[in-house]
């Protein structure tokens, strides 16, 4: 029978007050692996911040385009109903010199497209108004403008004028007659003064290249 080995008992209660204790798993990120992880981290959030300043960019570009067709929409409206009620009414100009109902820009009317037409007024109006008013569409540095003068026969008369479309890089007026030709002013000759054409077409370009062509028909 064998007695215990005390002494080996002692030995290893002896060594073992004398180490640290030791922990599973107790290895820590070395500095290569911290700058990896911030590698990554950057490329992540280098990819998110491209993808969403791509979508504002398209949301921004959207808005645009969203603004520009409405605009485009209410200016063909305008453009369709002064056209429509366009009707043959010479008028007297600043300078009491009487205008043909419907005129061109020209030498003596400079960039203005102007013409007669008949309105609807308000029947419940307290003023006394006239239904029939001069309008005019006035293209000028990129930018088209409807103009209306307060009075027909428009001696020492103010015109009012809106922006009704911008960003245009060509604008150009052509005209149908009676005889189905298409001309570039109106009227076409001093002897055809009294006559309304019966459509005017319009061509419009944008600055980004986008192109518009529309006839408008004239009841007369």
């Amino acid at each position: 029978m064998q007695k215990p080995n005390h002494a080996r008992l002692e030995l290893n209660r002896g060594v073992s007050k004398d180490r640290p204790p030791r922990f599973k798993n107790s290895k820590g990120f070395t500095l290569i692996e911290v700058l990896v992880a911030m590698a990554i981290y950057m490329v992540v959030i280098s990819i998110v911040a491209v993808a969403l300043s791509n979508m504002l960019n398209t949301t921004n570009t959207a808005l645009q385009n969203i603004i520009k067709f409405n605009a485009l929409q209410r200016a063909v409206i305008d453009l369709q109903r002064d056209f429509i009620q366009t009707i043959d009414r010479p008028i007297l100009d600043e300078n009491n010199h009487e205008q043909a109902a419907f005129v061109s820009p020209n030498i003596d009317n400079g960039d203005t497209l102007n013409f007669s037409t008949k309105v609807n007024i308000d029947p419940f109006s307290e003023r006394h108004q006239s239904d029939i008013r001069r309008i005019g569409y006035r293209y000028r540095d990129g930018k088209l403008y409807r103009i209306m003068w307060p009075v027909l026969d428009r001696v020492n008369g103010q015109s009012s004028e809106k922006k009704i479309l911008d960003q245009i890089t060509d604008l150009s007026w052509q005209y149908v007659g009676e005889d189905n030709a298409l001309y570039d002013f109106w009227p076409p000759s001093p002897n055809r003064s009294h006559e309304l054409p019966v459509a005017v077409k319009l061509d419009l370009t944008f600055n980004k290249g986008e192109r518009l062509s529309k006839i408008f028909l004239i009841k007369g």
